[in-house]
């Protein structure tokens, strides 16, 4: 399985390529797409995706669904913060530059919250500068992802995050 994303640049939008390999069975000529293997935690973990842009919104939930993840979309930063209070989530993912409520904004609100402790918080922006991911760990993130994803850097988190 390959998976890659690209981009032309801030504003230019992102692409999302996802190659599955064909399998197919010696005793017949259909063929069978092969799915990725689900993460190697059995259940998967519940994630919140709080993103706006739907393609981004859409590839991430994709490719986190099909390797066992429970995920729950939120395209602005008040929906995204009452359904991670709905489902307290392992994992949240948020974009910064979302309406209504920005990404600093949720992250906050969430670190003021006990219940949220365990919530591992990943930012999502089209912005990397030093002073970006500063002010992201700043406003309760541990992580900060620019856009589009390194999906490689998102599997290995999720594979290397301890099942609570």
């Amino acid at each position: 399985m390959e998976i890659s994303a690209t981009s032309d640049g801030l504003g230019k939008g992102s692409e999302f390529k996802i190659r599955l390999p064909l399998i197919v069975p010696n005793t017949s000529a259909t063929s069978v797409i092969d799915v990725a293997p689900p993460s190697s935690h059995d259940d998967g973990f519940q994630v919140v995706l709080i993103e706006d842009n739907p393609d981004i919104a859409q590839a991430l939930e994709m490719i986190l669904s099909m390797r066992g993840h429970d995920v729950r979309i939120a395209t602005n930063g008040k929906d995204g913060l009452q359904i991670t209070r709905e489902v307290v989530p392992d994992f949240v993912f948020c974009d910064i530059g979302l309406p209504e409520m920005d990404g600093y904004a949720v992250a906050s609100a969430l670190r003021a919250d006990d219940q949220f402790d365990s919530t591992y918080l990943v930012a999502l922006s089209g912005y990397a500068m030093p002073e970006d991911i500063e002010k992201s760990k700043q406003s309760g993130f541990d992580e900060h992802f620019s856009k589009p994803p390194d999906l490689a850097r998102i599997e290995r988190l999720l594979n290397e995050f301890p099942k609570r």
